[in-house]
This record gives C-alpha cells, structure tokens and sequence, in this order.
C-alpha cells in the first residue's frame, strides 16, 4: 500500500473539509455537503463533498479530487508537502522509500520481417531520413505543417520511420516506433488509417528514452504521436523538460512504466478538449499518484484558452494563435 492509499483510507475528507473550515456555510442533504465552490466566484451552490466516496467535485467549473487534492488546492501545497503536511496532522507514519524496478526493454517480435531491432539499426534510420523527401511522404507531413527538420530529427532517434505497410508493398506509411511495438498511420485506406503493424504495446510510450538523458524534471505526455510532432515543431521547450506521447486516449501504462516516467519529476497532461480527452488525463492522473509518491501532477486546461472549441487540442491552440500561452503554461507548471 502507498503513502497515497493510506491517507485515503485513514483520512475521511468530511472530517478534513471540516479542520479545514471548509463546511462553514455548507448545507448537507443526502448524505452530501452543499456549498458555494471555494475555487471560482459564484453564488449557487455548485460544489459538493461525497464523504461515502472521499472525494469532492464542482459542476460549475469541474475540480475534484480526493481529502489531498482538497488540501492541496485549500493550503496551495504542492504533492509532496501535502502528503507531508497531511501525515503530520493526522498523526500517520511515512513509508519508507522503495522505488521500483528499472522498466525492462521487451525483446522485439519478428512480425512480418519489420522488428523493432531493425527500425533500431543507423542503416534503417539513414534510410528512413532519406525517405524524408519521398512525394507520398512530402504531401502526408506537409498538409499537417510538419517541417522537415523535425522529421529528420525523429528519424535520427529512432523513433519514427516511412517504410512499406507490409513487407514488398508500393504502398507507404508513417511508422512510429515503440519500445515493444510499432504503429503505422497512413492515408491510403481511411477505413484502416491507423494500426499496429508490430505488437500491441499500449502501455508503453513514443519518445519514452527521450527520458534517460540527465536533468530531465519535467514531462508533457500529449494524447498522441503527432500532437508530440507538433509540440516539439512549434514549442522550444526548456532543457529540463521533454515531451512522449501516448499511444491514444485510452492509454494505460503498466506499473513500472509509469514509474520510469514520474520518478521525482512533475508530470503535465495533454489531453484534447473532449470526453475522451478528459478522461485520459483523469485516469493517468490517478496512475501516477498511486504509483509515484514523490512526482507532481497537472494537466492543461482549455477552457483558459477562449475561442476553442469542443475536441480542440495541440494542433488547434498553436492554429489559434496560442503558442505563446501555451508555451508559458507549459515552462510556469515546472518553474
């Protein structure tokens, strides 16, 4: 059990909002607390606190969490002295600290004559780079605005590839490379534009060895491989932080994965401006809690950034003239 679990067992948030001051005012009906948010102005109740399920939620401007997302947001702590903080008030003592095993590289399949350890190999990653210029290739990157430099950078890490979408194929495709898997994208069959042409590895990351290199505190896990394209394009990201991408909305990385990626760095989620969205970053937010005690967690919120709409993302903020916000946003949450 975690040091999060067991202030979720040993701590009832009724009893924290109260030490809190937060039930002053507050109405209860049904076993729920009642009162006016304490995060943004208004006069109907809209927020409400659920002791049966420890956790509280706002329908006017959608908050929640659980007794320390409640701290946290009342005292403005962060994670990390939250936990603390919460623990000495409630007379709880810390676990030891025992992180957990290094995340293992699975060896790589040879699925149809493409394996991951080929795509690894310079000659493929030169092959790759000059493929960069192929017309079919030039016209899928070019109307998302792509620029070739970043192309040939990804090409250079390994970690993107224009290849055939089976072996003695003419028809091509854009293979983003996996560490236990490869996923194509290609707009000659729209019906099957999008798969998996190695493996099924959803719970790993694109990127993810971007992380290995020293003084990286800060990661921004975008929803897909070509938000992360974008990110990296039009954003200069600071030295100390570095950008992955999961492979969809209903990513879930396993235990040791997350581990490698939340390890005493602060975690930031972009998720597209939808339901899909929304869940991603709440379902990775609870992951990286339970798992990784000592790393801080935050997501990008647009309804701050007016004018988008429903299903906005990466892509459409940079379109609306957002890179600057986005860019501060992004470089202020690790400050």
């Amino acid at each position: 059990m975690s040091r999060i679990e067991i202030l979720k067992e040993k701590i009832p948030i009724e009893d924290l909002a109260e030490k809190l001051g937060v039930l002053d005012g507050a109405k209860k009906q049904n076993g729920e607390w009642k009162l006016c948010c304490l995060f943004h102005d208004e006069k109907t109740p809209s927020m409400c606190i659920i002791p049966r399920q420890g956790r509280f939620y706002c329908f006017g401007c959608a908050i929640s969490g659980d007794a320390l997302d409640l701290y946290m947001q009342v005292k403005g702590a962060d994670r990390i002295s939250g936990i603390q903080e919460l623990e000495a008030m409630y007379g709880i003592e810390p676990l030891p600290y025992e992180p957990l095993k290094h995340f293992k590289r699975k060896p790589p399949s040879e699925d149809r004559g493409y394996t991951s350890e080929r795509y690894g190999h310079p000659e493929w990653r030169q092959g790759a780079i000059s493929m960069i210029g192929d017309p079919p290739f030039l016209k899928w990157w070019g109307k998302r605005g792509w620029e070739q430099d970043v192309m040939i950078q990804l090409a250079r890490e390994g970690a993107l590839g224009w290849a055939p979408i089976k072996k003695g194929s003419s028809h091509m495709a854009l293979h983003f490379l996996f560490e236990r898997g490869i996923k194509c994208r290609s707009d000659l069959n729209s019906s099957k534009s999008n798969w998996w042409k190695e493996g099924k590895a959803r719970d790993c990351a694109w990127r993810v060895e971007a992380l290995d290199r020293a003084g990286v505190d800060c990661v921004v896990i975008t929803e897909g491989e070509t938000d992360l394209i974008s990110v990296l394009q039009h954003l200069e990201l600071p030295d100390n932080m570095e950008v992955i991408g999961a492979p969809g909305a209903s990513w879930h990385p396993n235990p040791l994965l997350t581990w490698r990626i939340g390890q005493g760095r602060h975690v930031i989620l972009v998720g597209d401006n939808d339901e899909a969205g929304t869940g991603f970053c709440f379902r990775l937010r609870e992951l990286f809690r339970k798992e990784c005690d000592d790393c801080q967690i935050s997501r990008i919120k647009w309804n701050e950034y007016p004018s988008l709409l429903g299903g906005a993302g990466i892509d459409e903020a940079l379109r609306a003239g957002y890179k600057r916000k986005l860019l501060t946003d992004l470089v202020s949450r690790c400050a």
